[in-house]
């Protein structure tokens, strides 16, 4: 059975600006910063590194803000102290975390690389460790982590049903596109891939890639909601900005 530890946050606390904060540019932002630098500066290759980086920050905010029904976090890190923080802040304004415990080794020493699910969803304290759709990363199950994260509910079944474009992706202006794409698949696109598709501009494109995570079908009626979403959320952000003074749109 998956090692689940818990985290519980008050039902009744709400954001605050120190907490939010945290969540930004805490030690676990800042730590996470730090051996992204080192890593890249030295052309070291680690198995299974990861960073906490501006779209993981924006997606906890939104999350924290109940824009967003729920996110993954995960970030190497030397030890699980900046962690442990990262957890008591989502925690003081009511969100939950639901821990899985992992480590990864970095030049012969072992480093702390959970990864962490957060919710403000509170039926989710009913589910047994069995029941909750979280995993250590694979992201089997994809219909429970899709209503975990809030995914709009034709796109769960569109990914679970038909994948991703099978054909891959390439890089072009610093994004990625189809390769030998063809209208009105039933596959589905990465966010900002399926936008660009459809001929938005480069700004509502960086709002979806950093403010949605979820493939979309190929069609107009998807692409637009798509879009809709991002933009909310643009505007929740803007919105927390202004009440907490925590700038978060240059991040985007």
């Amino acid at each position: 059975m998956k090692d689940i530890c818990r985290y519980l946050g008050d039902k009744e606390a709400d954001l605050s600006s120190p907490a939010l904060e945290e969540v930004k540019e805490g030690s676990y932002r800042q730590q996470s910063k730090q051996f992204y630098d080192y890593v890249d500066s030295n052309n070291i290759y680690i198995t299974d590194e990861s960073f906490y980086q501006e779209k993981d920050i924006l997606e906890v905010v939104l999350v924290a803000a109940e824009e967003k029904k729920g996110a993954m976090m995960r970030a190497t890190l030397p030890d699980r102290e900046p962690l442990n923080q990262q957890i008591e802040s989502i925690n003081s304004v009511g969100g939950d975390c639901y821990v899985i415990p992992n480590t990864v080794m970095v030049e012969g020493e072992e480093w702390d690389n959970s990864i962490v699910y957060l919710t403000k969803d509170y039926d989710y304290r009913s589910f047994s460790d069995k029941e909750l759709p979280f995993d250590n990363g694979a992201h089997k199950d994809h219909r429970g982590l899709g209503e975990f994260f809030g995914y709009p509910e034709e796109e769960i079944e569109a990914y679970a049903e038909h994948g991703m474009w099978p054909h891959g992706f390439t890089q072009e202006d610093n994004s990625f596109v189809p390769l030998d794409y063809v209208s009105g698949t039933e596959h589905v696109f990465p966010p900002y891939s399926a936008a660009k598709q459809y001929g938005e501009d480069e700004e509502t494109v960086k709002k979806v890639e950093k403010l949605t995570s979820y493939s979309v079908r190929d069609s107009p009626d998807s692409v637009e909601k798509l879009v809709d979403t991002a933009e909310d959320r643009y505007r929740k952000l803007q919105n927390l900005e202004e009440e907490y003074g925590v700038e978060l749109t240059s991040m985007i």
